[in-house]
Protein backbone atom coordinates (compact mmCIF):
# COMPACT_ATOMS: atom_id res chain seq x y z
CA UNK A 1 0.00 0.00 0.00
CA UNK A 2 1.28 3.51 -1.04
CA UNK A 3 2.72 5.70 1.32
CA UNK A 4 0.88 9.25 1.18
CA UNK A 5 1.54 12.60 2.71
CA UNK A 6 0.13 13.28 6.30
CA UNK A 7 -0.78 16.95 5.27
CA UNK A 8 -3.61 15.34 3.49
CA UNK A 9 -5.26 15.02 6.41
CA UNK A 10 -7.05 17.64 8.10
CA UNK A 11 -8.30 16.80 11.95
CA UNK A 12 -11.12 19.20 13.08
CA UNK A 13 -12.28 17.65 16.47
CA UNK A 14 -11.87 14.77 19.02
CA UNK A 15 -15.11 12.61 18.63
CA UNK A 16 -13.96 9.32 20.31
CA UNK A 17 -10.66 7.26 22.30
CA UNK A 18 -10.49 3.72 22.57
CA UNK A 19 -7.74 0.67 22.72
CA UNK A 20 -6.68 1.40 19.66
CA UNK A 21 -6.43 4.68 18.83
CA UNK A 22 -8.31 7.69 18.76
CA UNK A 23 -11.26 9.02 16.48
CA UNK A 24 -11.55 12.45 14.56
CA UNK A 25 -14.03 14.61 12.52
CA UNK A 26 -12.18 15.83 9.76
CA UNK A 27 -11.60 16.35 5.77
CA UNK A 28 -9.33 14.34 3.42
CA UNK A 29 -8.58 15.21 0.03
CA UNK A 30 -11.93 16.06 -2.09
CA UNK A 31 -13.78 14.54 1.30
CA UNK A 32 -15.25 17.34 2.97
CA UNK A 33 -16.72 15.55 6.01
CA UNK A 34 -14.18 12.15 7.13
CA UNK A 35 -13.83 9.96 10.02
CA UNK A 36 -9.66 9.75 10.73
CA UNK A 37 -8.56 7.22 13.07
CA UNK A 38 -5.34 7.65 14.26
CA UNK A 39 -3.66 4.51 15.57
CA UNK A 40 0.26 4.71 17.09
CA UNK A 41 2.80 2.89 15.38
CA UNK A 42 3.22 0.41 17.39
CA UNK A 43 -0.45 -1.29 16.29
CA UNK A 44 0.63 -0.59 12.42
CA UNK A 45 -0.04 -4.38 12.11
CA UNK A 46 -3.34 -4.04 13.59
CA UNK A 47 -4.32 -1.02 11.86
CA UNK A 48 -3.06 -2.79 8.33
CA UNK A 49 -5.26 -5.26 8.70
CA UNK A 50 -8.34 -2.94 9.83
CA UNK A 51 -8.04 -1.27 6.64
CA UNK A 52 -7.86 -4.78 4.35
CA UNK A 53 -10.46 -5.71 5.90
CA UNK A 54 -12.87 -2.87 5.47
CA UNK A 55 -11.67 -2.55 1.49
CA UNK A 56 -13.58 -5.93 1.26
CA UNK A 57 -16.80 -4.81 2.74
CA UNK A 58 -19.60 -3.06 0.91
CA UNK A 59 -22.37 -3.51 2.51
CA UNK A 60 -25.33 -0.26 3.65
CA UNK A 61 -25.27 -1.04 7.19
CA UNK A 62 -21.18 -1.75 7.44
CA UNK A 63 -18.36 1.73 7.64
CA UNK A 64 -16.92 2.24 4.33
CA UNK A 65 -12.96 2.59 4.25
CA UNK A 66 -11.70 5.17 2.13
CA UNK A 67 -7.87 5.18 2.21
CA UNK A 68 -4.84 4.80 4.93
CA UNK A 69 -2.34 7.07 5.30
CA UNK A 70 1.27 5.59 7.12
CA UNK A 71 3.76 7.91 8.45
CA UNK A 72 6.38 7.04 10.88
CA UNK A 73 4.73 7.96 13.85
CA UNK A 74 1.06 6.59 13.74
CA UNK A 75 -1.26 4.72 10.82
CA UNK A 76 -4.66 6.98 9.89
CA UNK A 77 -7.59 5.22 8.44
CA UNK A 78 -10.08 7.51 6.65
CA UNK A 79 -13.89 6.50 6.93
CA UNK A 80 -16.79 7.84 6.30
CA UNK A 81 -18.12 9.62 8.81
CA UNK A 82 -21.66 8.98 10.43
CA UNK A 83 -23.51 12.06 12.04
CA UNK A 84 -25.67 10.50 14.50
CA UNK A 85 -23.90 9.27 17.09
CA UNK A 86 -23.95 6.02 18.69
CA UNK A 87 -26.52 3.45 19.61
CA UNK A 88 -24.94 3.91 23.29
CA UNK A 89 -25.73 7.18 23.42
CA UNK A 90 -28.85 6.95 22.09
CA UNK A 91 -30.11 4.22 24.55
CA UNK A 92 -28.74 6.35 27.20
CA UNK A 93 -30.39 9.58 26.18
CA UNK A 94 -33.87 8.36 24.86
CA UNK A 95 -37.22 7.34 27.31
CA UNK A 96 -38.64 4.09 26.27
CA UNK A 97 -41.79 4.56 24.55
CA UNK A 98 -43.19 2.95 21.80
CA UNK A 99 -41.37 5.19 19.59
CA UNK A 100 -38.31 4.16 21.23
CA UNK A 101 -39.50 0.26 20.58
CA UNK A 102 -39.93 0.98 16.84
CA UNK A 103 -36.58 2.91 16.62
CA UNK A 104 -34.54 -0.12 18.40
CA UNK A 105 -35.63 -2.51 16.75
CA UNK A 106 -34.93 -1.49 13.10
CA UNK A 107 -31.69 -0.35 14.48
CA UNK A 108 -31.16 -4.26 15.31
CA UNK A 109 -32.37 -5.48 12.04
CA UNK A 110 -29.86 -3.46 10.74
CA UNK A 111 -27.06 -4.23 12.66
CA UNK A 112 -28.40 -8.32 12.79
CA UNK A 113 -28.24 -7.25 8.43
CA UNK A 114 -24.74 -6.08 8.68
CA UNK A 115 -23.59 -8.94 11.14
CA UNK A 116 -24.96 -11.64 8.53
CA UNK A 117 -23.10 -10.33 5.44
CA UNK A 118 -19.68 -10.43 7.89
CA UNK A 119 -20.17 -14.09 8.60
CA UNK A 120 -21.17 -14.98 5.00
CA UNK A 121 -17.77 -13.67 4.68
CA UNK A 122 -16.07 -15.35 7.17
CA UNK A 123 -15.46 -12.53 9.10
CA UNK A 124 -15.86 -12.51 12.77
CA UNK A 125 -16.55 -8.56 14.19
CA UNK A 126 -15.13 -9.98 18.04
CA UNK A 127 -15.89 -6.24 19.46
CA UNK A 128 -19.42 -5.59 18.84
CA UNK A 129 -21.08 -3.39 21.33
CA UNK A 130 -23.45 -0.43 21.05
CA UNK A 131 -20.60 2.30 20.94
CA UNK A 132 -19.56 0.34 18.31
CA UNK A 133 -22.66 0.60 16.29
CA UNK A 134 -23.26 4.27 14.67
CA UNK A 135 -26.47 5.67 13.56
CA UNK A 136 -27.22 7.82 10.50
CA UNK A 137 -29.69 11.27 11.03
CA UNK A 138 -32.55 8.91 9.91
CA UNK A 139 -31.38 5.97 12.63
CA UNK A 140 -29.90 3.72 9.98
CA UNK A 141 -27.60 1.79 12.14
CA UNK A 142 -23.63 1.25 10.60
CA UNK A 143 -21.39 -1.04 12.41
CA UNK A 144 -17.59 0.08 12.90
CA UNK A 145 -14.45 -0.60 14.67
CA UNK A 146 -13.49 -3.58 13.07
CA UNK A 147 -10.20 -3.55 15.49
CA UNK A 148 -10.23 -6.51 16.63
CA UNK A 149 -12.05 -7.99 13.75
CA UNK A 150 -10.88 -11.59 11.83
CA UNK A 151 -11.18 -13.91 9.07
CA UNK A 152 -11.71 -17.32 10.35
CA UNK A 153 -9.24 -18.38 7.89
CA UNK A 154 -6.33 -16.42 9.73
CA UNK A 155 -4.83 -18.55 12.26
CA UNK A 156 -3.19 -15.72 14.03
CA UNK A 157 -6.51 -14.02 15.35
CA UNK A 158 -6.72 -15.31 19.28
CA UNK A 159 -8.81 -12.86 21.33
CA UNK A 160 -9.17 -13.51 24.96
CA UNK A 161 -11.14 -11.39 28.00
CA UNK A 162 -7.27 -10.53 28.85
CA UNK A 163 -5.96 -8.66 26.12
CA UNK A 164 -8.83 -7.30 24.10
CA UNK A 165 -11.90 -6.19 24.08
CA UNK A 166 -14.65 -5.15 26.23
CA UNK A 167 -15.60 -7.71 28.90
CA UNK A 168 -19.21 -6.21 29.55
CA UNK A 169 -20.27 -8.11 26.10
CA UNK A 170 -17.86 -11.41 26.03
CA UNK A 171 -19.28 -14.38 25.52
CA UNK A 172 -18.93 -17.04 28.65
CA UNK A 173 -16.32 -19.15 26.39
CA UNK A 174 -13.94 -16.98 25.68
CA UNK A 175 -13.64 -15.88 29.96
CA UNK A 176 -12.61 -19.60 30.74
CA UNK A 177 -9.72 -20.59 32.14
CA UNK A 178 -8.61 -21.58 28.35
CA UNK A 179 -10.62 -19.30 26.15
CA UNK A 180 -11.48 -20.50 22.90
CA UNK A 181 -11.37 -18.07 19.88
CA UNK A 182 -13.87 -14.85 19.21
CA UNK A 183 -16.22 -16.75 16.65
CA UNK A 184 -19.93 -16.51 15.00
CA UNK A 185 -21.20 -17.36 18.53
CA UNK A 186 -19.55 -15.42 20.68
CA UNK A 187 -20.98 -12.59 17.46
CA UNK A 188 -23.78 -13.51 18.96
CA UNK A 189 -23.96 -13.42 22.42
CA UNK A 190 -22.79 -10.04 21.85
CA UNK A 191 -25.41 -9.06 19.69
CA UNK A 192 -27.89 -10.33 22.83
CA UNK A 193 -26.09 -8.19 24.74
CA UNK A 194 -26.85 -5.33 22.86
CA UNK A 195 -30.53 -6.27 22.99
CA UNK A 196 -30.15 -6.19 27.03
CA UNK A 197 -28.71 -2.58 27.02
CA UNK A 198 -31.97 -1.60 25.02
CA UNK A 199 -34.68 -3.40 27.37
CA UNK A 200 -32.24 -2.36 30.90
CA UNK A 201 -31.34 1.23 29.25
CA UNK A 202 -28.15 0.02 30.81
CA UNK A 203 -24.20 -1.51 30.80
CA UNK A 204 -25.12 -5.54 30.02
CA UNK A 205 -25.59 -7.52 33.36
CA UNK A 206 -24.40 -4.34 35.33
CA UNK A 207 -27.31 -4.59 37.98
CA UNK A 208 -25.59 -7.79 38.99
CA UNK A 209 -22.24 -7.76 38.65
CA UNK A 210 -21.02 -3.97 38.99
CA UNK A 211 -17.26 -5.13 38.50
CA UNK A 212 -15.42 -6.40 35.79
CA UNK A 213 -13.13 -8.64 37.31
CA UNK A 214 -15.82 -10.51 38.76
CA UNK A 215 -18.12 -11.00 35.44
CA UNK A 216 -15.07 -12.12 34.40
CA UNK A 217 -14.94 -14.93 37.07
CA UNK A 218 -19.18 -15.58 36.93
CA UNK A 219 -18.90 -16.19 33.07
CA UNK A 220 -15.77 -18.19 33.27
CA UNK A 221 -17.82 -21.19 35.56
CA UNK A 222 -21.07 -23.05 33.77
CA UNK A 223 -22.61 -22.98 37.36
CA UNK A 224 -23.50 -19.83 37.36
CA UNK A 225 -25.40 -20.10 33.85
CA UNK A 226 -28.45 -19.82 35.47
CA UNK A 227 -27.82 -16.72 36.99
CA UNK A 228 -27.72 -14.87 33.67
CA UNK A 229 -30.85 -16.68 32.19
CA UNK A 230 -32.60 -15.98 35.27
CA UNK A 231 -31.35 -11.75 34.35
CA UNK A 232 -32.19 -12.61 30.47
CA UNK A 233 -35.78 -13.72 31.78
CA UNK A 234 -36.48 -11.08 34.25
CA UNK A 235 -36.33 -8.44 31.84
CA UNK A 236 -39.78 -6.59 31.40
CA UNK A 237 -39.69 -5.71 27.36
CA UNK A 238 -42.06 -6.53 24.71
CA UNK A 239 -42.36 -10.51 24.87
CA UNK A 240 -40.87 -11.32 21.78
CA UNK A 241 -37.81 -9.17 22.07
CA UNK A 242 -37.02 -10.44 25.00
CA UNK A 243 -37.35 -14.46 23.46
CA UNK A 244 -34.88 -13.46 21.32
CA UNK A 245 -32.74 -11.49 23.97
CA UNK A 246 -32.52 -15.00 25.55
CA UNK A 247 -31.67 -16.94 22.75
CA UNK A 248 -28.77 -14.98 21.86
CA UNK A 249 -27.32 -15.52 25.18
CA UNK A 250 -27.83 -18.64 25.61
CA UNK A 251 -24.75 -20.23 27.76
CA UNK A 252 -24.46 -23.39 24.90
CA UNK A 253 -23.32 -21.58 22.27
CA UNK A 254 -24.49 -24.38 19.55
CA UNK A 255 -28.23 -22.92 20.72
CA UNK A 256 -27.74 -19.55 19.72
CA UNK A 257 -29.51 -18.65 16.57
CA UNK A 258 -27.60 -17.31 13.29
CA UNK A 259 -28.17 -14.24 12.64
CA UNK A 260 -30.48 -14.37 8.89
CA UNK A 261 -32.62 -16.25 11.54
CA UNK A 262 -32.17 -13.13 13.80
CA UNK A 263 -33.32 -10.56 11.00
CA UNK A 264 -36.18 -13.17 10.43
CA UNK A 265 -37.51 -12.61 14.12
CA UNK A 266 -36.77 -8.74 14.22
CA UNK A 267 -38.81 -8.62 11.24
CA UNK A 268 -41.85 -10.54 11.73
CA UNK A 269 -42.03 -8.34 15.41
CA UNK A 270 -45.13 -6.18 14.63
CA UNK A 271 -46.33 -2.95 16.17
CA UNK A 272 -49.37 -5.43 17.89
CA UNK A 273 -46.04 -7.27 19.54
CA UNK A 274 -44.61 -4.45 20.96
CA UNK A 275 -47.31 -2.76 22.55
CA UNK A 276 -46.96 -6.64 24.31
CA UNK A 277 -44.78 -5.70 27.27
CA UNK A 278 -44.70 -8.55 29.20
CA UNK A 279 -43.17 -8.25 33.01
CA UNK A 280 -40.88 -11.18 33.08
CA UNK A 281 -40.99 -14.46 33.90
CA UNK A 282 -39.04 -15.15 37.16
CA UNK A 283 -36.76 -18.89 37.39
CA UNK A 284 -35.70 -19.50 40.78
CA UNK A 285 -31.79 -20.00 41.42
CA UNK A 286 -30.29 -22.93 41.97
CA UNK A 287 -28.39 -21.34 45.06
CA UNK A 288 -28.61 -21.22 48.32
CA UNK A 289 -30.55 -17.69 49.77
CA UNK A 290 -28.30 -14.57 49.54
CA UNK A 291 -25.88 -13.90 52.58
CA UNK A 292 -24.42 -10.70 51.67
CA UNK A 293 -25.09 -7.41 50.43
CA UNK A 294 -25.31 -5.81 47.25
CA UNK A 295 -22.74 -4.03 45.52
CA UNK A 296 -22.92 -0.09 45.35
CA UNK A 297 -20.16 0.70 43.10
CA UNK A 298 -20.78 3.21 40.79
CA UNK A 299 -22.03 2.59 36.95
CA UNK A 300 -18.95 2.50 34.45
CA UNK A 301 -18.57 3.96 31.16
CA UNK A 302 -18.18 1.05 28.73
CA UNK A 303 -14.81 2.28 27.62
CA UNK A 304 -13.71 1.82 31.22
CA UNK A 305 -14.63 -0.75 33.11
CA UNK A 306 -14.02 -1.06 36.62
CA UNK A 307 -10.97 -3.43 37.81
CA UNK A 308 -12.21 -3.37 41.51
CA UNK A 309 -15.03 -2.24 43.71
CA UNK A 310 -15.42 -0.98 47.03
CA UNK A 311 -18.18 -3.36 47.86
CA UNK A 312 -16.44 -6.67 47.19
CA UNK A 313 -13.76 -7.94 49.06
CA UNK A 314 -13.79 -12.11 48.07
CA UNK A 315 -14.41 -11.37 44.62
CA UNK A 316 -12.35 -14.92 43.72
CA UNK A 317 -15.10 -16.73 45.95
CA UNK A 318 -17.78 -18.87 43.92
CA UNK A 319 -20.32 -18.65 46.72
CA UNK A 320 -19.99 -14.80 47.12
CA UNK A 321 -20.50 -13.83 43.81
CA UNK A 322 -23.55 -16.29 43.41
CA UNK A 323 -25.37 -15.20 46.66
CA UNK A 324 -24.59 -11.53 45.80
CA UNK A 325 -26.16 -12.20 42.14
CA UNK A 326 -29.22 -13.81 43.88
CA UNK A 327 -29.72 -10.87 46.09
CA UNK A 328 -30.18 -8.45 43.55
CA UNK A 329 -32.03 -10.55 41.70
CA UNK A 330 -34.61 -10.98 44.71
CA UNK A 331 -34.59 -7.55 45.69
CA UNK A 332 -35.05 -6.31 42.15
CA UNK A 333 -37.67 -8.81 41.69
CA UNK A 334 -39.93 -7.92 44.59
CA UNK A 335 -39.79 -4.27 44.06
CA UNK A 336 -41.19 -4.76 40.53
CA UNK A 337 -43.63 -7.11 41.39
CA UNK A 338 -45.13 -5.34 44.69
CA UNK A 339 -48.36 -4.68 43.36
CA UNK A 340 -48.76 -7.69 41.22
CA UNK A 341 -51.01 -11.04 42.36
CA UNK A 342 -48.50 -13.65 43.44
CA UNK A 343 -48.34 -16.62 41.96
CA UNK A 344 -49.59 -19.49 43.34
CA UNK A 345 -46.73 -22.07 42.59
CA UNK A 346 -44.14 -19.83 44.48
CA UNK A 347 -45.74 -17.28 46.79
CA UNK A 348 -44.83 -19.82 49.51
CA UNK A 349 -41.10 -20.16 48.97
CA UNK A 350 -41.11 -16.26 48.18
CA UNK A 351 -42.87 -14.98 51.49
CA UNK A 352 -40.55 -17.31 53.43
CA UNK A 353 -37.20 -15.23 51.74
CA UNK A 354 -39.18 -12.21 52.45
CA UNK A 355 -40.03 -13.22 56.08
CA UNK A 356 -36.23 -14.48 56.46
CA UNK A 357 -34.07 -11.26 54.97
CA UNK A 358 -34.46 -7.65 54.90
CA UNK A 359 -32.59 -4.53 54.25
CA UNK A 360 -31.03 -1.98 56.77
CA UNK A 361 -30.89 1.04 54.77
CA UNK A 362 -29.07 2.91 57.78
CA UNK A 363 -26.07 1.02 57.79
CA UNK A 364 -26.33 -0.49 53.64
CA UNK A 365 -26.40 -4.24 54.59
CA UNK A 366 -29.05 -7.27 54.21
CA UNK A 367 -29.61 -9.09 58.21
CA UNK A 368 -30.86 -12.36 58.06
CA UNK A 369 -32.67 -14.23 60.45
CA UNK A 370 -30.88 -16.67 62.72
CA UNK A 371 -33.00 -20.37 63.57
CA UNK A 372 -33.43 -19.03 67.02
CA UNK A 373 -35.20 -15.69 66.12
CA UNK A 374 -32.28 -13.43 66.12
CA UNK A 375 -31.12 -11.31 63.48
CA UNK A 376 -27.11 -11.22 62.45
CA UNK A 377 -25.23 -9.73 58.66
CA UNK A 378 -22.40 -11.27 57.17
CA UNK A 379 -18.92 -9.97 57.07
CA UNK A 380 -17.01 -9.98 53.37
CA UNK A 381 -15.31 -13.34 55.05
CA UNK A 382 -18.82 -15.09 56.17
CA UNK A 383 -18.51 -14.43 59.74
CA UNK A 384 -22.09 -14.09 61.28
CA UNK A 385 -22.60 -10.88 63.92
CA UNK A 386 -25.79 -10.95 65.74
CA UNK A 387 -26.82 -7.47 66.56
CA UNK A 388 -29.26 -6.26 69.33
CA UNK A 389 -33.23 -5.77 68.24
CA UNK A 390 -35.84 -4.13 70.03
Amino acid sequence: MARKNENLITRNQQIGKGGFGTVYIGSYRDYKEVGIKDINSKLSTEALAEANLLKTLTHPNIIQYIDIVQTPNQTSIIMEFIDGGSLYDYIQRTTQSLTYWKVTRQIMIDVAHAMAYLHSQRIVHADLKSPNVLLRHNYVAVICDFGLARTIADSRAVTTCSVAGTVEWFAPELCLDRPERSSFQSDIWAFGCILLEIISKKIPWDDVYSNSKILINALAKRENAIIFENICLTQRAPEKLRTILCRCCSWEKTQRPEFPTIVQELTAISDVDIHNINQGKEKPLSSNSSNTRPSTSKKRSPSKPSSSSTKVNDANSDKYVIAMAQIKLENSDRKRKSSAVHRTDDSTDKSAIEDNTRYDPINDRYLHKGPRGGWYYLTPNGSKIYIKTD
